[in-house]
C-alpha cells in the first residue's frame, strides 16, 4: 500500500510526500496509476518528493545517492496532451532555467546549468535533472526526476558536489561542519519553491529557454570533452546548446561542431589546467 502524504496545492498543481520509496519516478507511476487520491491527474501536474530513496538513478543510469532527509528528491509529472505536439527540447532548457533561478534566488548567488541537465554552482554540482515520457493509463507524461543537494554539510572530494546550505553559508564543500539538525532549509518549502516555478516554465517554456544561454555552464570558455564510446579527451570552446539539444563547440582547428548526449561528457577541467 502506498503511504503518501498530500502537501499543499500550488497554482494548478499538488505537491505530495512519501517517507521512503524505491524511487520517486517509479512512486509516482504507482501513485498514478492507482488514481492519485482521486485527482484529475491527466489534466493536473504533481510533484512527489522523498527524504530517502533506495533505486534512484542519475544521468547515465548511474545510482543517485543521498543522505536520508537531508537532500531534496523529487519527481514532477507533467500530463501531455494528445492534441498537442511537444517541443521537448526547448521544454527541457526552460524547466532547466526555471530551476536554476529559483535555486538562486535560495543562496543569493549565480547558479549554472551544465549540459546536458546538471545543475552547478561556482563549479560544483547542486543537482541534476532526468526527463523522460512515460504511457501511464491511458495518459502520456513528462517525468521529471530532480535530485537536489539542500542541506548535507560535506561530501566525499570524488562526487565534486556542493549543497545549497554550504553555498549559502560560503562555506568549503569538503568541511564538515556541526550544527543542529535542525537548521537548515525546510525541504517541503524548497520543493513547493521549485514545482511553483516549474509550473510557470511548463506554461511559458520559450520565455524562460530564451534565457538558458545566458546560465549555460562554461559558455564561451575552452572545456575538455571525453568521447563516451573510446575516452579519447580533447579541447573545444562551448558555444551553445541548439534546437535539437546538441552541444555545439568551436575546435582548436577552428571548426563547428556539434554533439548528442550520450556522445560526449564534459569535463570539469579547462583548456588551461590542460
Amino acid at each position: 500500500m502506498l503511504d503518501i502524504q498530500f502537501i499543499q496545492s500550488v497554482g494548478d498543481g499538488h505537491v505530495f510526500f512519501t517517507p521512503s520509496c524505491d524511487s520517486t519516478q517509479l512512486e509516482i507511476q504507482r501513485f498514478i496509476e492507482h488514481g492519485a487520491m482521486g485527482l484529475s491527474v491527466h489534466e493536473t501536474p504533481i510533484a512527489l518528493f522523498t527524504h530517502f530513496q533506495s533505486q534512484g538513478v542519475g544521468q547515465r543510469g548511474s545510482e543517485w545517492l543521498s543522505e536520508s532527509a537531508t537532500n531534496l528528491l523529487m519527481t514532477v509529472a507533467f500530463p501531455l496532451r494528445k492534441d498537442r505536439d511537444y517541443a521537448f527540447v526547448e521544454i527541457n532548457k526552460g524547466l532547466s532555467v526555471s530551476i536554476a533561478k529559483t535555486l538562486e534566488e535560495i543562496i543569493e548567488q549565480k547558479v549554472e546549468i551544465k549540459w546536458p541537465n546538471d545543475i552547478i554552482y561556482n563549479h560544483f554540482k547542486l543537482g541534476g535533472i532526468l526527463l523522460e515520457t512515460m504511457q501511464i493509463g491511458q495518459t502520456k507524461y513528462l517525468l521529471m526526476g530532480l535530485g537536489i543537494n539542500v542541506n548535507q554539510r560535506s561530501f566525499p572530494d570524488h562526487l565534486l558536489a556542493t549543497s545549497l546550505w554550504l553555498a549559502k553559508q560560503n562555506r568549503s564543500r569538503g568541511e564538515a561542519v556541526e550544527l543542529p539538525v535542525n537548521e537548515g532549509y525546510r525541504l517541503e518549502d524548497v520543493a513547493s519553491s521549485l514545482f511553483q516555478r516549474l509550473l510557470e516554465a511548463w506554461k511559458n517554456p520559450d520565455e524562460f529557454a530564451a534565457l538558458y544561454l545566458d546560465r549555460l555552464y562554461r559558455k564561451e570558455e575552452w572545456v575538455s570533452l571525453m568521447e563516451v564510446k573510446t575516452n579519447h579527451i580533447f579541447q573545444a570552446k562551448v558555444v551553445e546548446v541548439n534546437s535539437v539539444g546538441q552541444l555545439v563547440v568551436q575546435l582548436e582547428s577552428l571548426e563547428t561542431v556539434a554533439f548528442h548526449h550520450g556522445d560526449v561528457r564534459m569535463l570539469y577541467r579547462s583548456k588551461s589546467n590542460n
